[in-house]
């Protein structure tokens, strides 16, 4: 393997773990505070360090303006839109069930690109979603318990997920991948502060100190997933997304004390493999 694709390998492990411990510390303050809450302080963090890495990356910031304005804003939306409703799932489900559920973005994305973007509903896309939906069905089992409202939550959360995937290929890879941070940020802040009025005070030094550390790794995590796309192919870099259910495994078990039913394994096992096979395909036929 060559030292390119290891160094995109390392990067995209690093990146989906930076993730994976920012989506812990939002869950673990969720105990106490409301998911608007949680927004705010998160977006404020991930704003200042966004800000600061442009400052000292670009020597400025107009990498964070777009040239696609009223996309960007439509994305923004359902950013918030996601942001809002996987993190008050987050808080509710332990966060192995949530991540599966959200595993499934890649096949919902493929679906939309059919309906929007007028392409090809190919074999792997009709397979790999037909083996999601199953996923889902195995670890939602509803013909044993009712469905939560947190897990629908999470499916909306992915049908704006791909909604914003959808737009981000529709406006090219000539955008900075700044402006897809900066954006979504600047509307999430005031939102979750209208959403959070009577909650806020002064919060202690460990709180802000977990805020700031939440925000950092958010961004962090973005920057080195950005690096890793750029230098190492992005079936390869894709595939190590779901890395994250083991991130989701450990800490669910460690600092959470989460128990999973072998089904909600079984459904992510079958997602997982899925997702993979579809990123796979997509890549190779769009490199012939």
């Amino acid at each position: 393997m060559d030292q390119a694709r290891t160094k995109g390998i390392a990067f995209a492990i690093c990146g989906f773990m930076f993730l994976s411990f920012a989506d812990s510390i939002l869950k673990y303050l969720g105990a106490e505070y409301s998911v608007f809450f949680l927004g705010f302080w998160n977006g404020i963090f991930g704003l200042g360090a966004l800000l600061t890495y442009s400052l000292l990356k670009n020597r400025g910031f107009s990498a964070l303006i777009s040239k696609f304005h009223k996309l960007q804003i439509i994305r923004a939306v359902f950013a918030v839109g996601n942001f809002l409703l996987f993190f008050y799932a987050l808080i509710h489900l332990p966060i192995a069930y949530a991540y599966a559920l959200a595993f499934t973005t890649p096949f919902v994305t493929a679906g939309l690109s059919v309906i929007l973007l007028k392409e090809s509903l190919t074999r792997p896309r009709i397979l790999s979603i037909i083996a999601g939906f199953l996923g889902v069905i195995i670890i939602l089992r509803p013909d044993k318990a009712e469905i939560s409202f947190a897990a629908i939550a999470v499916l909306i959360a992915v049908l704006m997920l791909a909604s914003q995937n959808i737009i981000a290929r529709k406006i090219g890879k000539t955008e900075p991948w700044p402006a897809f941070a900066f954006y979504p940020l600047v509307l999430l802040i005031p939102i979750c502060l209208l959403g959070s009025l009577e909650e806020q005070r002064l919060l202690p030094l460990d709180t802000l100190l977990l805020f700031a550390a939440s925000g950092i790794l958010s961004v962090g995590g973005n920057i080195l997933l950005a690096q890793a796309f750029v230098i190492a192919p992005a079936a390869l870099v894709s595939s190590f997304h779901y890395s994250q259910f083991v991130w989701a495994l450990l800490l669910g078990y460690l600092v959470f004390q989460d128990t999973l039913a072998l089904s909600t394994l079984f459904g992510a096992v079958i997602i997982t493999a899925s997702g993979i096979y579809l990123i796979r395909k997509e890549w190779r036929s769009a490199a012939f």
